[in-house]
């Protein structure tokens, strides 16, 4: 919202002009991008090597920005298309929107990228975070969960809460701090991280936690919350909770390596939830060294490729009988560690054949729905893809899409 104060009328003052020429201002470009470490090993912008995968990601990002809410609350989210309990949902940034969109300005210096970076940073830091609860002081601080008109109480099976810690991410307001140099984000982001802490008190983050789908989850996102602020301050009380955490997942590994989604009596595994393990192990172990985490990691990515595919490689939904659902899109970023741990090309050739046909199908989303007004549009798979396309092209593998 822009206030114009100025004498005369609106003609004479030319305010009509004003807003259709008004740009919000770009971060230059600084060293300081990738000095903050926040940034990470992405594919560069590399139009003349694979001009077909970047008109893809355009493409993709282009479509979603269709959705993107308008107004005072909805500015900077995206509109769910659901019905019925997911009926008028809005997705409240899901999977990290505003560092998605500070990774695409960052590689490629798009003013477009930038700008939705910092209206899914704003709307995530004014609107989905609570600053005040009349239910529960556990959730304040936290990240709201997407809901009808951004609020969901009883989220996840958390009587009272609108908050659930398998759906919180703080990579995008890190991001933000560092590109504005805007404090309050980084506050934000410790004041998640201290929420995850009063969670993990409260007994929402545990291993006996299993509402109905949360399987790993459930203990991987907040895993990397306390991971990136611990890495952002120093501050030991984060390593030390980051670090249970870890245990409790070797706690629930099953025999084969993956994690368990409890469907009746049936003990099922899911990609989803072993994408995310793998994704945030991968990010603790650089940060600290765990061998622990590398063990856990190394079992899960064996599991994953071995044992929860179709014979044809096509990733199934759920290994439950009733769930045996190819599902096209994942949050890919954790296939690389298995080549940067053991060298072997098969971490990397696995996901391959499944990123390129989403590439250039440009369908993003979380399910079937429309792209641009889905869980996750943009962020939920591109939030990886650009760390396993860095990989992919430096072991070799990486081809451009076909000419369209």
């Amino acid at each position: 919202m822009l206030l114009y104060f100025h004498e005369g009328t609106g003609r004479e003052s030319g305010s009509r002009d004003l807003c259709f020429q008004w740009q919000a201002p770009v971060i230059p470009w600084s060293p300081h991008h990738i000095a903050s470490g926040l940034v990470g090993d992405i594919l560069p912008y590399s139009p003349k090597e694979y001009p077909m995968i970047e008109r893809a990601i355009r493409g993709v990002f282009i479509a979603y920005e269709s959705g993107v809410g308008r107004g005072m609350i909805d500015y900077g989210d995206t509109m769910g298309p659901g019905s019925g309990e997911r009926g008028n949902f809005t997705q409240n940034n899901a999977y990290d929107t505003p560092w998605v969109c500070d990774l695409l300005f960052l590689r490629s210096g798009e003013r477009r990228y930038w700008q939705r970076a910092r209206s899914a940073a704003l709307h995530t830091a004014d609107i989905d975070i609570v600053h005040h609860s009349t239910r529960t002081p556990v959730e304040v601080g936290g990240i709201r969960i997407h809901g009808p008109n951004h609020v969901q109480y009883n989220a996840e099976a958390i009587e009272g809460s609108s908050v659930a810690p398998n759906h919180e991410w703080v990579e995008g307001l890190l991001m933000t701090y560092h590109l504005t140099g805007e404090d309050r984000y980084l506050r934000l982001a410790e004041g998640v991280a201290e929420h995850i802490l009063r969670a993990r008190d409260a007994g929402w983050i545990s291993p006996q936690y299993n509402a109905k789908w949360n399987g790993a989850r459930n203990l991987c996102w907040p895993l990397l919350i306390l991971t990136v602020v611990y890495e952002e301050t120093g501050n030991l009380k984060y390593l030390e909770e980051a670090r249970k955490i870890v245990r409790d997942l070797a706690s629930i590994q099953l025999d084969n390596g993956s994690f368990p989604i409890t469907i009746g009596p049936y003990v099922a595994a899911a990609p989803l939830h072993n994408t995310i393990a793998m994704e945030v192990l991968g990010r603790y172990y650089a940060v600290t060294q765990d061998e622990k985490a590398k063990e856990i990691y190394l079992r899960t990515a064996e599991s994953t490729l071995r044992d929860l595919a179709f014979p044809d490689g096509e990733l199934m939904y759920i290994t439950h009988p009733d769930y045996r659902s190819p599902y096209t899109s994942l949050p890919w970023g954790g296939f690389h560690f298995g080549y940067i741990y053991t060298g072997d090309k098969k971490f990397l050739e696995f996901p391959f054949p499944l990123i390129m046909r989403q590439l250039k199908q440009s369908r993003f989303e979380l399910y079937g729905t429309a792209f641009a007004t889905s869980e996750g549009a943009l962020s939920y798979p591109l939030r990886g893809m650009l760390f396993y396309l860095y990989w992919a092209d430096k072991a070799g593998i990486l081809r451009d899409l076909p000419e369209y």
